[in-house]
């Protein structure tokens, strides 16, 4: 009777280390289980579970991405800022070159129609002083600014009063000549610009003088008696 208590004893106690065995199997299972899907603690370290440091992981690599993709753009940006500063010195180089070759051939056009211009005045005064014919008179210098005394005397203007020959004697004065006022017998004041002995070197005079002057170009020469 004794014996059989005994085994049953030995059989209870058997059951309930296997019964805690089992417990204590499945909470470890439960244990690995919660530490995978949660955070817990382990001797005061913070443990991260598996899926976080995924997350934490796809998190660095989409920031760092979007700095390379924020970068690359500062770049594209830049080299087409660079482009477009270049293309327009390229225009700005063109429209230089333009309007340089356009002043050239406005300037060529200026002096050519110029050279023309001098040259028909050039004619002009060549055929002006062809046809000049010596005028012979008496005549008395009333005023004068040289101390040349010819015989002969480009004449640029006769007038009826004195006042208005000595107008157009301070002009000949701006104009760099030395003029006179000459009186003849019927009263006209007429005003002489240069002076010479010479008929040949008074019409040459009168020549230079219409070209440079060409209000001058009624000009004509007297000769003294």
């Amino acid at each position: 009777m004794i014996k059989k208590f005994q085994y049953s004893v030995v059989i209870s106690a058997l059951l309930v280390m296997t019964a805690t065995g089992c417990a204590s199997h499945k909470g470890s299972s439960s244990l690995e289980s919660v530490t995978k899907t949660t955070t817990v603690t382990k001797g005061g370290t913070p443990v991260v579970r598996a899926d976080q440091m995924s997350l934490q992981a796809n998190i660095k690599k989409q920031s760092e991405e979007a700095r390379a993709a924020h970068d690359q753009a500062i770049e594209d940006a830049k080299a087409s800022a660079k482009a477009a500063a270049e293309e327009a010195q390229r225009k700005l180089a063109e429209a230089k070159a333009q309007a340089e070759e356009i002043a050239r051939q406005a300037k060529e056009e200026a002096e050519k129609q110029a050279a023309e211009a001098a040259a028909k005045a050039e004619e002009k005064a060549k055929e002006v002083v062809t046809k000049v014919t010596v005028r012979e008179e008496q005549a008395t210098v009333l005023e004068t600014k040289t101390k040349q005394a010819g015989q002969y005397h480009v004449i640029v203007g006769s007038f009826k009063s004195l006042e208005n020959a000595r107008a157009l004697c301070d002009k000949a004065v701006a104009q760099g000549y030395l003029p006179s006022i000459m009186e003849n017998p019927d009263g006209m004041y007429r005003v002489s610009v240069f002076t010479a002995d010479d008929e040949e070197l008074s019409r040459q005079r009168l020549l230079e003088i219409v070209k440079a002057n060409p209000e001058y170009v009624g000009s004509w020469l007297l000769k003294l008696k």
